[in-house]
């Protein structure tokens, strides 16, 4: 009588139910270290003031004046960019004013340094620092569409100093400066007869 071999399923099963646990716990791990890195803290130091006086006005102003036009005696001139090297100052003053906008949409960052406060805040009219954080808290959703067309018209600026377009330069920094003093004229200045000096 021959014998009928018996099958040979143990070995395989037993490995295919070790592979299965390795993946499962492959996938954990690697979830579990997706979780911890998809959101990194942010160490939030500087306020929204800090961010405007030191950041985005000086990239602005150097924006704004690398592109100009005066008549005198003389007549017409236009002053632009036109060297590597000022091409390459307006990309990087361009670049900083695009990248900011993710720094002024940062949860926590508070508007002034305590004990500070913001320009002409005893005008009529002009928010003090505690204003402006309040008036953000009743409408998120304005002031990060604000921030939105801001990094908008600043991208457009990166562009242009990419392209060493002259007159998509001009029109962003058009933008630029609707969009900003559009959002201060909402968050900063409300009521005011008159923009504080800045």
């Amino acid at each position: 009588m021959s014998r009928i071999p018996a099958p040979r399923l143990a070995a395989p099963t037993a490995l295919a139910l070790a592979l299965s646990a390795l993946v499962v716990l492959a996938a954990a791990c690697s979830d579990g270290h997706a979780s911890r890195t998809a959101t990194p803290p942010f160490k939030v130091s500087a306020t929204i003031q800090e961010i405007m006086a030191n950041i985005i006005d000086p990239a602005a102003d150097e924006t704004w004046e690398s592109v100009s036009e005066e008549w005198d005696k003389d007549g017409h001139r236009e002053h632009k960019p036109e060297t590597d090297e000022q091409w390459l100052a307006v990309l990087n003053h361009a670049v900083a004013l695009q990248e900011s906008a993710d720094l002024l949409t940062i949860p926590g960052r508070a508007v002034a340094p305590p004990g500070k406060n913001l320009e002409d805040s005893g005008v009529a009219g002009i928010l003090d620092a505690a204003g402006v954080e309040a008036a953000i808290k009743i409408d998120p959703e304005a002031y990060a569409a604000f921030i939105a067309a801001y990094h908008e018209a600043a991208h457009e600026l990166v562009v242009a100093a990419q392209n060493r377009d002259v007159e998509s330069l001009k029109l962003g920094g058009a933008r630029l400066d609707a969009v900003c003093e559009a959002c201060h004229a909402r968050f900063w200045y409300p009521d005011a007869q008159k923009a504080p000096t800045r």
